[in-house]
């Protein structure tokens, strides 16, 4: 690429990660503040960060020709497929649940938010965090933006949700995104996960017909700590099973391009 901003993800990928770490935090804070402040809705403090996230990463990504090189791309090996079946028990259980909502209104704003959440959510953590850190290693790269990635959503706390609950998800959160960093480590593919991140926020906000936590009672929290058993071992097995296609060191923006894949 030669561009500054990808050599400095490259040079300094550790500094490029905690600074867009402290970005998505300061965004997430301004919508809380902008929220309290004028009494709106509680949905209004996700679709305003996710909003302003959403945005710069579009700009990032169409600006600097990131699409490709982050894994906006079609596998022709469609066997590469089968491993984002697994992905997809969390929206199925929730489904299991049924529908609650009490308007169209508030379907359209959950599919809304729902494919707001996915994009920035991936984009920045599977996609722009992801890359830079794989130069170091797949292991420490997926390891590392899977713990960011459960960090920020600690920030339930401070909007009063139980601190048990938040914990769990917490729990959930790292694990499903290790297996979604080896996911795109593996495959080369991120808009895939996008797809299960989406359908597993939107199908949960249609069975519970909120997008707040709810408090999570025995029976769930035996599921979520299941959940993250699985996905932690499927994420294991993923990058320790096969050859990836991440992304290889060779000079400024080297961390965009991608490395050749194997037959």
């Amino acid at each position: 690429m030669g561009n500054s901003l990808g050599d400095t993800s490259v040079r300094h990928p550790y500094s490029f990660v905690a600074l867009l770490t402290v970005f998505i935090a300061a965004v997430y804070v301004l919508a809380g503040a902008v929220t309290d402040g004028m009494r709106l809705p509680e949905i209004s403090l996700y679709f305003i960060s996710n909003g302003i996230l959403a945005l710069a990463a579009l700009i990032l990504l169409a600006r600097h020709g990131w699409w490709q090189p982050l894994g906006f791309v079609l596998d022709r090996r469609k066997r590469d497929f089968l491993f984002f079946i697994l992905p997809l028990a969390p929206a199925v259980l929730n489904s299991l649940g049924g529908v609650h909502v009490a308007s169209a209104a508030d379907a359209a704003l959950f599919l809304m938010l729902g494919l707001l959440i996915a994009f920035v959510e991936e984009s920045f953590f599977r996609g722009f965090m992801l890359r830079p850190l794989a130069l170091k290693g797949p292991w420490r790269a997926a390891i590392a933006t899977s713990l960011i990635f459960g960090l920020m959503h600690s920030q339930h706390l401070l909007r009063g949700t139980d601190a048990l609950t938040v914990l769990a998800q917490m729990g959930f959160a790292v694990s499903i995104g290790f297996t979604f960093s080896a996911l795109v480590l593996r495959t080369g593919m991120i808009w895939p996960v996008m797809i299960i991140h989406f359908l597993t926020d939107f199908v949960g906000f249609m069975a519970a017909g909120d997008i707040a936590l709810e408090t999570y009672g025995p029976p769930s929290l035996v599921t979520i700590v299941i959940f993250v058993l699985v996905f932690a071992g499927y994420g294991v097995w993923l990058l320790s099973g096969g050859r990836l296609k991440y992304y290889r060191s060779g000079g400024p923006g080297s961390c965009l391009r991608p490395a050749s894949a194997g037959p």
